[in-house]
């Protein structure tokens, strides 16, 4: 039986929709809003797409890591989405951007989702590790957008 956990967030950035999206899938700028991480570079070959693999340096509390992320959705300037494999569990990100009169109106659901008992308890415990993580990713991207634009 297969288990799913998620959060969701959302925020109103004010710049423009193709803006934030811009900023957002640069990966030079995830080290200014995601919580953590202090390198993203691709690493599959071709252009920023679905299919693509990112690798990620995150330091969470005493505790670096790298991990492969893959695109798993990117649909300019709407939709994108980026999974990441952690034993058995799946951990993705979702971001869909909307026009709001000048603004953007964003929301980011993180979910994780995997198969067996363990894999149940290691996500009930990540998801909510998550959300304690990034749960102010928004307001972050937010923040940061609205100061260079």
């Amino acid at each position: 039986m297969a288990t799913e956990k998620s959060f969701t967030r959302q925020a109103r950035i004010n710049a423009p929709r193709d803006a934030v999206w811009s900023f957002m899938t640069n990966l030079e700028n995830a080290p200014k809003w995601i919580p953590g991480v202090s390198e993203t570079r691709q690493t599959s070959q071709g252009p920023m797409g679905t299919g693509a693999v990112i690798r990620e340096t995150r330091t969470i509390g005493k505790r670096t890591e790298t991990y492969d992320i893959k695109v798993s959705a990117f649909e300019p300037p709407k939709r994108y989405a980026a999974a990441a494999q952690a034993g058995k569990a799946e951990f993705e990100y979702t971001y869909e951007l909307a026009e709001a009169g000048g603004s953007t109106d964003i929301t980011m659901k993180a979910t994780a989702r995997g198969k067996g008992l363990i894999t149940k308890m290691f996500i009930s415990v990540g998801m909510r590790f998550m959300e304690k993580i990034d749960g102010d990713q928004l307001e972050r991207l937010k923040k940061t957008v609205e100061e260079s634009t």
